[in-house]
């Protein structure tokens, strides 16, 4: 996965912006120190990773899919978590840009360990300054409704 946005970085699109959508584990930055794992992330050289902005996706609520496409709910996350707090600015979507924050009282959570429910199935602390450049949280998810091509 590195290796290929490597090649659309410097073969395919040199010197243009690129948008790669993955999974938060494959982008989180430190994904070794919160999650165990390295991720695509790390094997990215610094070059790359010096202009990328990675974005957390999180869920709060409703169902989400399997890659198998089991169909299972969402875990409400408690107070503590980031899911819960940029739920309370009240949008079913919301974003939040941590790349330029400063350390204040009330967003002091963004630099220290924080509850996330890792694919809306399991509780996991994270430090989000550490992992992203910006949160997006939807307030209702739902499956995908799959085409049948056959």
């Amino acid at each position: 996965m590195a290796d290929n946005i490597l090649w659309l970085a410097q073969e395919m699109f040199p010197n243009e912006k690129i948008i790669v959508w993955a999974h938060n584990g494959h982008i989180m930055k430190q994904s070794r120190r919160f999650l165990g794992f390295p991720s695509t992330f790390s094997y990215l050289p610094p070059e790359i990773k010096e202009f990328s902005y990675t974005i957390g996706f999180f869920m709060y609520s409703e169902q989400a899919a399997e890659n198998n496409r089991s169909v299972y709910e969402v875990r409400q996350p408690d107070q503590d978590s980031i899911e819960f707090r940029i739920k309370q600015a009240g949008h079913e979507i919301g974003f939040f840009d941590i790349s330029r924050q400063r350390k204040v009282p009330q967003n002091r959570w963004l630099f220290k360990h924080t509850y996330t429910m890792h694919e809306g199935k399991q509780l996991n602390l994270i430090k989000p300054s550490a992992c992203y450049d910006g949160l997006v949280v939807c307030a209702k998810t739902s499956p995908p409704k799959y085409i049948n091509l056959n």
